[in-house]
């Protein structure tokens, strides 16, 4: 919308509002068949509006408003973890996983596609703007003076390999004493039960706030036709506070000499 109401008053106002997911058909995701696959669904949302208001006070006098305002959110999952009550580590026996028992454990074996791959997450923002200016043409000045105010709120969550990541490679069959990694065979590893590496992490959280706001003012002086000096002050206040991540992420590697005891 655009709109003059009058000599004196002209406004104009926008407004956006969009969504789009991302899902896969009913035959499914390309590649391994669920609960195999590793692809992941997304969906996104958005709004966001501004308004203006340009007001002639006088000849001499104008003043411009500004209003912006933004929201989104989007949010990722895996295949395998849509479903929050498929409890993956109950069926296939693992336990002392931090939960929630969401996706089947990925795997990956060297040389091989990986197994799996599990994931959450979800973000969510909030932006709001405001500004105003006034200018004032006197003699041979030309005054500015304005403030401005923008806050933006960002928090998201999640989590990452809630039932832990397991990864085999090729050590654990190989020809004694080969570093080469030309011999031996990460799937065979995998049937051995001599994964080198592991993982997990708890469900996190971060929020994250940001405030900026300030003022200035300005005096553009014509001294004569060959000279005009620019003077001005701005002062501004850049502000925000950053709530801790909460999360907890654990990695650790098992020797071929213990895999096979449960050892990390």
């Amino acid at each position: 919308m655009d709109h003059q109401l009058n000599p004196s008053n002209h406004f104009s106002f926008l407004w956006m509002d969009g969504a789009k997911n991302d899902v896969f058909g009913v035959d499914g995701p390309p590649g391994l068949p669920i609960p195999f696959n590793g692809g992941s669904e997304w969906y996104r949302k958005n709004r966001s509006g501004r308004f203006s208001w340009d007001r002639t006070i006088s000849a001499r006098i104008l003043n411009s408003a500004r209003v912006s305002y933004q929201k989104e959110a989007g949010g990722l999952t895996t295949i395998n973890s849509l479903d929050p009550d498929a409890k993956w580590a109950e069926k296939i026996g693992l336990k002392n996983t931090p939960g929630p028992d969401r996706g089947l454990t990925p795997v990956t074996f060297t040389g091989y596609s990986s197994w799996s791959g599990a994931a959450w997450g979800f973000d969510r923002g909030n932006d709001l703007s405001i500004s105003d200016d006034l200018s004032i043409v006197k003699g041979k000045h030309t005054l500015k003076a304005g403030f401005f105010f923008s806050k933006d709120e960002w928090w998201g969550g999640g989590q990452h390999r809630p039932n832990g990541s397991l990864d085999f490679n090729t050590a654990p069959t190989s020809i004694p004493g080969d570093g080469s990694g030309n011999t031996g065979n990460g799937f065979a590893s995998f049937l051995l039960g001599q994964a080198y590496q592991w993982g997990l992490e708890t469900p996190r959280a971060v929020v994250q706030t940001y405030r900026y706001y300030g003022g200035f003012f300005q005096d553009d002086w014509r001294v004569n036709s060959k000279l005009t000096l620019n003077l001005g002050l701005r002062w501004s206040t850049p502000a925000h506070s950053v709530e801790a991540p909460c999360w907890t992420s654990r990695t650790g590697r098992i020797s071929a000499a213990t895999a096979n005891q449960g050892g990390s």
